[in-house]
């Protein structure tokens, strides 16, 4: 049952924005395990000009047959489990609920942003579930594996295309796994050599929100640039996270243009979350590395043609617009262990929420999903009540 929809050209004048902050974080194994608050899988970003002017160029090719997919191992990439787990251990300290009106991922809201000011053409679809559960919202996308891709995987003997394993292996070729001074010289040469795979998962988890709205994210980190703080120093670990890209070299107006779509999209990222820097690898039609370029976030929106300039603010304004409908359209008065559940897709030009109905098969599977909001996290916040 369709219960509203928001045309994308609606914009609001909310503009406010709170200042991002770090509260937990959790590293995911490729088999799937959570450990809350824990660093094991953080990378730290080490590259040298050194390094790519002794070989001229580094190939981002190499290796992929050999490329280890979660998909593999992992039942569900766009699981909660570890978002949800971080939430529930920060609560205990305090023996209290998280401040939020939203719980999600920063994927996901970057989704929803992207949706609503950059061309069609350019835009994810959008097919999310959404849940109201003790007074806050839940949104998880759904994952896309199916039997399909993963048969067309398996005929194309690689697993991956070439594009997304290359921004792997640059992952791969400009991280170490500690910092500098605990890495061997050996691990540090071998890198070209080394596996690559995108089963290890170091998230952070943050609050933030858009005029009085709150919000809590979750979103992986690619890497510390220089170093982590220690708990003691009580400094924000965001300022010194690094976002890595990868793309083509930069030959014709075309191509700049192109790289400036997706500036945009990875300052999206960034600026959602309060990562500061950007780091990107230019790759040759042969994929090989030619040269990185850093980027400071708040510097992306004055570097990009004036004709995009104004993107950056009209995201800012499509933002606060979908999260003030999103919130004034669903109860959240409900019953302590009633749960509401939703599906927010796109229409033509729009964004369109539609309740699923509770006697049916497809809302017993969301509210029972354990990659959604478990039966741990559901009975916490229970417990609060009593």
């Amino acid at each position: 049952m369709l219960i509203r929809s928001l045309s994308v050209r609606q914009r609001s004048e909310v503009t406010t924005l709170r200042k991002p902050r770090e509260f937990g974080c959790y590293s995911r194994t490729d088999k799937d395990e959570i450990f809350v608050n824990d660093a094991r899988n953080l990378s730290y970003f080490y590259f040298t000009d050194n390094e790519l002017a002794k070989t001229q160029s580094l190939d981002l090719s190499a290796g992929r047959r050999e490329f280890q997919d979660r998909s593999e191992t992992i039942s569900d990439p766009c699981s909660m489990k570890g978002l949800l787990d971080t939430i529930r251990v920060a609560e205990e300290k305090v023996n209290k609920r998280l401040g939020a009106d939203i719980i999600t991922f920063r994927g996901i809201i970057r989704k929803l942003i992207s949706y609503g000011v950059e061309e069609s053409r350019f835009t994810d679809p959008i097919n999310l579930q959404v849940l109201v559960f003790d007074g806050q919202i839940f949104i998880k996308d759904i994952n896309q594996n199916s039997d399909l891709a993963k048969k067309n995987e398996v005929q194309s003997n690689y697993g991956i295309d070439l594009g997304s394993f290359s921004g792997y292996k640059f992952e791969t070729l400009t991280t170490i796994p500690k910092p500098f001074s605990e890495v061997s010289r050996e691990t540090i040469e071998e890198r070209p050599k080394q596996i690559v795979s995108n089963g290890n998962e170091y998230a952070s988890v943050v609050q933030t929100g858009i005029g009085s709205s709150k919000i809590i994210l979750g979103a992986e980190v690619d890497a510390i640039f220089d170093f982590k703080p220690t708990p003691e120093e009580n400094e924000d670990n965001l300022a010194h996270y690094i976002e890595l890209k990868c793309t083509k070299v930069i030959q014709s107006q075309r191509d700049c243009l192109n790289f400036e779509k997706k500036l945009f999209r990875t300052w999206l990222q960034c600026f959602l979350v309060g990562i500061p820097r950007i780091t990107y690898g230019f790759r040759n039609e042969l994929y090989q590395l030619k040269t990185i370029e850093e980027y400071q976030t708040v510097e992306i929106p004055q570097l990009v043609n004036p004709s995009m300039k104004e993107q950056f603010n009209d995201a800012i304004k499509w933002y606060g617009c979908f999260i003030d409908w999103l919130l004034q359209t669903l109860p959240r008065d409900s019953k302590d262990t009633e749960m509401l559940a939703y599906k927010l897709t796109n229409g033509e030009q729009s964004l369109r929420l539609e309740q699923i109905d509770p006697t049916s098969d497809e809302y017993t599977h969301i509210i029972n999903n354990p990659d959604f909001i478990n039966a741990e996290f559901k009975k916490w916040r229970l417990s609060l009540k009593r």
